[in-house]
This record gives structure tokens, C-alpha cells and sequence, in this order.
């Protein structure tokens, strides 16, 4: 084999040598072998891992290949499959992410049948990770906070969370509830389901309002800590609940005074028209 392969570079040097002969040596034919190849290879290594960021944008807010179970189970059983079952069960899942193309049918059956699956989707999440924070401002879980309640427009113009999702104390029903998605999905997970729309009733309405990046980031910061929503949201409902129960309590007063004060007179002016009778 090792024969085989030094055989085929010797060629190929040769052929180079030939090509350019008699300005090149054989020397110099090599280190234009080492070049294309040492390309050729860094090429490769930066190829993006389309599979991956696939299942990422569509799968992994869901799904985990090893990691246990979210809201959908875990993928590792089924990745010992025959593969017809496995494309069946991926095209039935248009019913939750929308349509599934014939490409990325196949795409997904590979990638799940591949043996370094779980690896591959790690070094997807990792090198995610380091990318989403590039040329972006820190998330802040205050601005999050604005552009879910839409105190802030969201740039693309799309509609605020806060009228379809419920999420500590506050906000619509059409949606499901966000408390619990820190506990399926955070981080750049998170972020890449927010920025990517990545569900079936999402898509047709952020398909032309796309959330940024750098929304997305934000938002993931405020959907990750619930705890400073709910001691925040207490400490207003407080005063709020203190407020009315003392407007409450005034306007009792007052109609309970002047109540008193349409009786007052009724019954002392009866009291003389009977002294004079």
C-alpha cells in the first residue's frame, strides 16, 4: 500500500518536472507537490460540516446522539437502524420542522449512520460556540429581556416572543411555555434554534424578518435565566399589589364617607318632620 502511494507521488513529481522541464528541478517539482498538497489538506480541514450544522439549526434543541433525552429522545438507538427506517422516521418529522428536502434526507441518514456522529456534532457545537461571540457585543440579559417583551424592536422587524410565548408570569399562550428551555437547550444551541427559527410555525414569519445574530444572543441570555425575571417580576408585582390595595382601600373610604353623608341629612330632616308634627 505505502508502495503504492510514494509510487503515485514520484509520478506526479516527475510529471511536474517534465511539465515545466528545463526550468524546474527535481527539488523544486517536490516542494510544488507539498504546496498543492499542504492546500489541499487545509482546504479540506476547514470544509464546513453541512450534516452537522444541519442538525444543529433543526435537530439539537430536541434531539441529543448520546446525550441523553430532551424533549425528543435520544438519536444513538436509532443510528443502528436499517436505513429506510431511518429516512422514514426523519421525513416524518416535517410535521414539527416543516418541509425536508430529498438532499438533506440523505444528508441526515449519513450523518446519523456515521460511527463518529456524536463527535462530529461536538465539534460542530464547540467551534459554534467560539464563532457566535465574534464581532458581537457580550450578551446582556437586560437588552434580551427588552426585545422578548418588544420594549425593543427587534431590527428585522419581526413580531416580540412575549406575544406567543409564555415565560415567568408574562406573555401569550399561542406558543409553549419557555421556562424549562434552559433545561433542553442553552448557549449556542439556543441561540442557533433563535437566529435559525428552527420551528415549523416559526419559519413562515421570520422567513422575512430574520432575528440577527447578535439578537438571538441576547435572547438566549434572557431564556437561560429565569431566576432574574422571577425575583425581578415579584418585586414589581409587590408594589404593584401594594398600590392597588391601597387605592382600593381609599376608594372604600370614600364611598363609604360619602355614603354616611347622604344619610346624615336624609335622617335628621325626618327627625324634624316628625317633632313639628
Amino acid at each position: 500500500m505505502r508502495t503504492a502511494i510514494w509510487g503515485s507521488v514520484l509520478l506526479f513529481i516527475r510529471s511536474i518536472q517534465r511539465l515545466f522541464k528545463p526550468w524546474m528541478s527535481a527539488e523544486a517539482a517536490f516542494c510544488v507537490f507539498l504546496g498543492l498538497a499542504s492546500f489541499s489538506w487545509g482546504q479540506d480541514a476547514e470544509a464546513p460540516d453541512k450534516p452537522a450544522e444541519y442538525f444543529f439549526s433543526n435537530c439539537a434543541t430536541c434531539h441529543t446522539v448520546g446525550g441523553g433525552e430532551l424533549v425528543g429522545p435520544d438519536l444513538m438507538d436509532s443510528t443502528k437502524w436499517k436505513r429506510e427506517d431511518l429516512k422514514m422516521a426523519i421525513k416524518a418529522m416535517e410535521e414539527n420542522v416543516g418541509p425536508i428536502s430529498d438532499e438533506a434526507l440523505e444528508q441526515m441518514v449519513e450523518f446519523l449512520k456515521d460511527l463518529n456522529v456524536s463527535q462530529r456534532i461536538a465539534k460542530y457545537e464547540e467551534e459554534n460556540e467560539r464563532k457566535s461571540h465574534e464581532g458581537l457585543t457580550p450578551p446582556s440579559f437586560e437588552t434580551g429581556q427588552e426585545l422578548f417583551r418588544g420594549q425593543k424592536m427587534l431590527l428585522n422587524g419581526g413580531p416580540a416572543c412575549i406575544s406567543c410565548h409564555h415565560f415567568v408570569n408574562e406573555g401569550g399562550n399561542l406558543g409553549p411555555d419557555l421556562a424549562l428551555i434552559k433545561d433542553r437547550a442553552s448557549g449556542v444551541v439556543l441561540q442557533s434554534a433563535i437566529e435559525n427559527s428552527s420551528y415549523k410555525i416559526m419559519r413562515p414569519i421570520y422567513e422575512k424578518h430574520k432575528i440577527t445574530k447578535e439578537e438571538a444572543l441576547h435572547l438566549s441570555e434572557y431564556l437561560t435565566h429565569p431566576g432574574k425575571v422571577d425575583a425581578r417580576f415579584v418585586l414589581t408585582l409587590q408594589k404593584v399589589s401594594g398600590l392597588a390595595l391601597g387605592c382600593l382601600g381609599a376608594s372604600l373610604v370614600l364611598l363609604w364617607n360619602l355614603n354616611q353623608g347622604r344619610k346624615g341629612p336624609t335622617r335628621k330632616n325626618l327627625l324634624l318632620k316628625n317633632l313639628k308634627r
